[in-house]
């Protein structure tokens, strides 16, 4: 095996590492969003998400260094290649599964405020509908001597 193979195994090593960290990032999206936590929560997660996401786009780019030139077709036909190729290849489906399930309940949970949104703005109309408030109304008790 040449320098160039072991330098791509290497890099796809790295890859693979990240994108099962950003699949478990991406399970705990879902998991914390089934389970109602806060947006403080979610957005420090998708902050970590962007941080690998970032790192996977920097290996992106030394792996296109790393099979760029002569020869790359040698490189991309070794069998320790190829199968992680094929890891990864499920993985980015398995992340991007996830994630469409993540934007479905984000949007379930839009669309939920909303409506109770919706729903409190109605009651204050209602509210409104019998008039301006003046100054309350205080009873008035007298006291009766007999």
């Amino acid at each position: 095996m040449d320098k160039r193979t072991t330098a791509l195994l290497k890099i796809l090593d790295e890859q693979k590492a990240l994108y099962e960290s950003l699949a478990q990032k991406a399970g705990k999206l879902v998991e914390s969003i089934n389970g109602g936590a806060s947006m403080d929560d979610l957005l420090r997660i998708m902050d970590e998400r962007e941080a690998i996401i970032t790192s996977l786009d920097s290996g992106s780019k030394k792996m296109m260094d790393a099979i760029s030139g002569a020869g790359n077709q040698a490189i991309t036909e070794d069998e320790k290649v190829t199968g992680l190729k094929t890891e990864l290849e499920s993985l980015i489906k398995g992340v991007m599964q996830t994630d469409e399930t993540a934007v479905r309940l984000l949007r379930e949970a839009f669309t939920e405020t909303q409506s109770g949104l919706a729903a409190m703005s109605t009651g204050h109309k209602t509210v409104s509908a019998y008039g301006k408030k003046g100054k309350p109304a205080f009873a008035k008790y007298f006291d009766r001597k007999f």
